[in-house]
């Protein structure tokens, strides 16, 4: 693992960074090149989110349904959480596959301390579901709730 000082310790907790969805920083000073912090080889799926920041942590989500807390300056693995088994046939979305489960950007809610994300969960039928993960303890799970409207057909 490589690593170097982490440009921005702010708050990156939503898509795109802001409820106008900027992705912009102003704290960041303009930048003139980019290389990489750290790389990890620590996760377990393709990783189809934006990646978020709070309290020097990144946070990641896979398409095997599993977060990631990542120290921001080092990229030391700090926890995982896997929130179940992930779809893995009977659709097709572009190119995203054979697992599908967390796809979109998780969010960050900074008052409660929690990451929030949707995962694709296998069954019959599967099932779209909501977890919040605690911040302070390990992402454990506190929410787990279906998020599938009556009449959806996945």
């Amino acid at each position: 693992m490589h690593s170097v000082a982490a440009a921005s310790t702010g708050a990156w907790t939503v898509y795109h960074r802001d409820d106008a969805h900027t992705g912009n920083d102003p704290t960041v000073p303009t930048m003139t090149g980019v290389t990489a912090g750290w790389v990890s080889s620590a996760m377990d799926g393709e990783v189809y989110g934006e990646p978020l920041i709070f309290n020097g942590v990144v946070y990641a989500a896979t398409l095997n349904n599993t977060v990631f807390a990542f120290n921001q300056s080092t990229g030391a693995l700090m926890w995982a959480k896997n929130v179940g088994t992930p779809q893995t046939g009977g659709w097709v979305c572009g190119n995203v596959g054979p697992s599908a489960g967390i796809l979109g950007t998780p969010v960050i809610d900074q008052a409660a301390n929690r990451i929030y994300v949707a995962a694709l969960i296998a069954g019959a039928p599967p099932t779209y579901r909501l977890f919040g993960l605690d911040l302070a303890n390990s992402g454990n799970i506190v929410l787990n709730t279906g998020v599938t409207p009556a009449g959806f057909d996945w």
